[in-house]
């Protein structure tokens, strides 16, 4: 039974080899749209970003309908978070090493958080007429990560239980009232596994062997792409208690999506189309 069904599977790439006249297609693309780190706040509101994408690819037609498509593309995404005002106090250490309880507030807190991620494609190309789509899955590296945030005001106080001290000064030891703060710092975040689905249609460019790709696409991480510590957005660090020693509002949040709905232009020369080629480009 087992080698009965080997065999007519192999019969039928070998008939599908036979009769099909394979093509080859490469292509430059370009997208812009909704492209952002969807993830849910527990306070504080977060906002959508918008972002590119753009690249290469190559799609190998087993013959008129069905193909098979990978490349390498740079794609962004951005999101945006604000809080109007927060409270929060926790036990940490001084400079001397002396426990205390770090009580702090704020006021007018906006953060962006911004990431490229290096995008690996492999999708399943179908085509009728004029139509196409393409669905299967990416891979996105992270190549480039980073969150700045701005905040209006800081006070910060700390309580020596031991010695029923509260300390409001001095601000070089962190303590006080800050004002317009400003910080940046870079995202820990991990590689994405998308699941991608691509619908449009495709132009004929006469006599160029070139076609004209025009779609939309969705492209979801299937997975968390962050490391959540549970960190306080202000942290409270002794070795330089007098600077400004935010965190990003994602590393205590559960999970970030990358999250795409764009628009995409793509422009793909078929290879077995051309009669001007050099014969060593043709395959």
């Amino acid at each position: 039974m087992t080698r009965s069904v080997y065999m007519a599977s192999f019969l039928a790439i070998a008939t599908l080899t036979a009769t099909a006249q394979p093509k080859h297609e490469i292509a430059l693309h370009g997208s812009w749209g909704l492209s952002t780190l969807q993830y849910t706040a527990t306070v504080g509101s977060s906002k959508a970003g918008t972002g590119f994408n753009f690249g290469a690819g190559y799609t190998y037609f087993f013959n008129d309908t069905w193909g098979i498509s990978t490349g390498l593309g740079a794609a962004s995404f951005n999101s945006r978070y604000t809080l109007a005002a927060f409270a929060d106090a926790y036990q940490t250490q001084d400079a001397e090493h002396e426990s205390f309880r770090y009580d702090y507030s704020f006021s007018g807190y906006a953060e962006e958080q911004r990431a490229t991620l290096l995008q690996i494609p492999l999708m399943a190309h179908f085509e009728a007429g004029k139509y196409y789509a393409a669905f299967g899955g990416k891979i996105g590296i992270p190549v480039g990560t980073n969150y700045t945030n701005d905040l209006r005001q800081l006070q910060a106080k700390g309580y020596f239980e031991d010695r029923n001290v509260w300390l409001d000064q001095p601000q070089y030891m962190g303590f006080g009232t800050f004002e317009r703060l400003h910080s940046t710092g870079n995202l820990k975040l991990n590689t994405a596994l998308f699941v991608s689905v691509e619908a449009g249609m495709k132009w004929e460019l006469p006599k160029t062997g070139m076609h004209l790709y025009t779609g939309v696409y969705l492209d979801y991480s299937l997975f968390g792409i962050n490391r959540p510590t549970g960190t306080p957005i202000i942290e409270y660090n002794a070795a330089a208690a007098g600077n400004y020693c935010p965190n990003s509002v994602l590393m205590s949040t559960a999970s970030v999506n990358p999250l795409s709905v764009a628009v995409k232009i793509a422009v793909a020369y078929d290879f077995n189309s051309s009669t001007n080629l050099p014969a060593w480009l043709h395959f």
